[in-house]
């Protein structure tokens, strides 16, 4: 068995073909496929994609702590890259060897999460207040402060943001807020003393596309907020400007409201 991931893998001795043993560098490559396979359906199991949702992007898939195999989530996109070898191969070495050597990233606790849930009273975004109480007042009226914070929706329709949350020593980023599981919308919005103003889909970890925003929209309309005059920041992917340079494709729209009900078919401005 290799189970060192945790993974639902069994290897009976080496694979024959007709009545010849395999070379050794075949035996290597048949377990390889195996366990790219096993990870695979372990990842989609772990990670909870399904229909409507964005699953995280496999370059943050180690970050999950996926068979058990990064229990501290150091940051999934530089760890592959460090190692410069497949993400399985990595995981079994570099995790174990080396839990000091990157970044780690912040996973908040299925108890410690309603601090990050946004409430909507009113029309008006707030802070949730504690665990206990979805009650709304002045004091926890949600302003970003003229910054972006990062944003979730859950398969459930629920909102949550990062409250400006910078932990010392670790990394904030849209897989923490959901542990990495698919989720219906990530992004940023901007909130001004409870009226939301923008909102963009810039999230390298889910790269939501237009569907997945129009989805965004409609749940945050049905949830009584007004869209009317909220700038729209979509991220279309990127633009190639020569031969060893790509910048961000943004397109910019000034009325949420209007890009919602024209499904996105609409002019830029």
């Amino acid at each position: 068995k290799a189970n060192s991931l945790g993974l639902n893998l069994e290897f009976k001795g080496p694979p024959k073909r007709g009545n010849k043993a395999l070379k050794q560098s075949e035996i290597i490559a048949s377990v390889a496929a195996k366990l790219r396979w096993a990870m695979a359906r372990d990842a989609m199991k772990h990670l909870g994609v399904g229909k409507g949702k964005k699953a995280l992007d496999s370059h943050y898939w180690l970050e999950t702590n996926i068979g058990g195999s990064n229990p501290q989530h150091l940051q999934g996109g530089n760890l592959s890259n460090a190692f410069g070898q497949s993400k399985e191969r990595f995981a079994f070495n570099f995790v174990r060897k080396n839990p000091n050597s990157a970044s780690k990233v912040k996973y908040v606790t299925a108890e410690d999460r309603w601090r990050y849930q946004i409430i909507v009273s009113g029309g008006k975004m707030y802070r949730r207040a504690s665990a206990d109480s979805t009650s709304t007042s002045d004091e926890t009226l949600l302003d970003t402060g003229g910054q972006g914070y990062i944003f979730i929706i859950d398969d459930k329709g629920n909102l949550y943001c990062s409250m400006g949350d910078q932990p010392k020593g670790q990394l904030f980023h849209h897989s923490s807020i959901m542990n990495g599981v698919a989720v219906a919308f990530a992004g940023a919005i901007d909130v001004v003393a409870g009226k939301l103003t923008g909102i963009d889909n810039a999230s390298g970890h889910y790269r939501p596309g237009k569907e997945h925003l129009l989805n965004a929209l409609k749940i945050i309309q049905g949830q009584g907020i007004s869209l009317k005059g909220v700038r729209i920041t979509y991220l279309a992917g990127m633009r190639r400007i020569d031969e060893n340079t790509e910048l961000p494709n943004f397109e910019l729209y000034s009325d949420a409201e209007r890009f919602l009900e024209a499904k996105g078919a609409i002019a830029q401005g």
